[in-house]
C-alpha cells in the first residue's frame, strides 16, 4: 500500500561485508595445571607456621622464619628472620638477626641487627639488640639493652 514494496527479504549487501575473520588458534604446548595458591610452597629461603599449626619444644631454622600460628618453647635462627605476623602467638626466647612483631611475643629476645614492634604488635620480654623501633599503638613491656653491631653485623656486648 503507499506504494512501497512489502517484501520480507533481506537487504543486498556487498559480498565483502559477508565473509567473517575466522581466526583458528594454533595447538599450543599442554601447560600442567598449577597447585591451588592455598596449596603452594612458600617462597623459597622461608620457612612458615601458618594459622592453624600450633608446636611447642625448640625450634631451629636455617632460613628466615614466619610464625603466624603459636609457638612455645624457644626459637633459634641467629642468622635469618623472624616475623611473628598478626596473627602470630609467641611464648619463647628468641635469638635471630632481626626480629619483626605484628602479633603476639612474650620473651626474651636477642637480635644481632634489629627488633621492629609492629602498631598492632604486643611484646612482653627483655631486649638485646644493636637497633629497635616501636611503632605509635604497639605494646612493650621490659628492659631495652642496645648493643654496638660487630663487624659481622652480629650484636656485640661490652665484654665481648
Amino acid at each position: 500500500m503507499w506504494g512501497h514494496n512489502e517484501s520480507t527479504a533481506a537487504p543486498a549487501r556487498a559480498p565483502e561485508l559477508e565473509r567473517e575473520a575466522r581466526v583458528v588458534p594454533e595447538p599450543g604446548p599442554v601447560l600442567p595445571a598449577r597447585p591451588a595458591p592455598s596449596l603452594a610452597a612458600p617462597a623459597a629461603g622461608r620457612s612458615v607456621i601458618g594459622r592453624g599449626l600450633v608446636l611447642k619444644g625448640q625450634v631451629n631454622a636455617g632460613e628466615d622464619l614466619y610464625i603466624d600460628g603459636e609457638v612455645e618453647g624457644s626459637i633459634e635462627v641467629k642468622d635469618h628472620d623472624l616475623t611473628v605476623g598478626a596473627s602470630g602467638r609467641v611464648k619463647a626466647n628468641v635469638v635471630a638477626r632481626n626480629v619483626y612483631i605484628a602479633g603476639t611475643l612474650h620473651g626474651d629476645l636477642k637480635a644481632g641487627q634489629k627488633i621492629v614492634i609492629r602498631h598492632t604488635g604486643s611484646l612482653l620480654g627483655d631486649l638485646v639488640t644493636a637497633g629497635v623501633t616501636i611503632e605509635d599503638g604497639a605494646y612493650f613491656k621490659g628492659g631495652i639493652d642496645i648493643v654496638k653491631p660487630g663487624v659481622d653485623g652480629k650484636a656485640k656486648t661490652a665484654s665481648g
